[in-house]
């Protein structure tokens, strides 16, 4: 049976996939400039987790977003 995502994750996950593809970095690129394995990333593309705050505002800073454009979709 599939596994069900809430909106949210997978909004975040189709933003963080564009943002990457925009800045021209890997998984692993952003893995290692925010301090988690590339598996964890991946988990965030699939939908399976959500970063914490700390590996969320550091994503932000290297993706240089908001966290309510990657959580939500709102630019500010």
């Amino acid at each position: 049976m599939a596994k069900k995502h809430c909106n949210q994750t997978i909004g975040f996950a189709e933003r963080l996939e564009q943002l990457l593809y925009d800045k021209n970095l890997s998984k692993k690129e952003l893995g290692e400039s925010i301090g988690v394995e590339r598996k964890t990333v991946y988990s965030w593309l699939w939908g399976d987790t959500m970063p914490n705050s700390l590996y969320l505002a550091r994503m932000c800073k290297v993706l240089k977003v908001s966290a309510d454009y990657l959580l939500f979709g709102e630019r500010g």
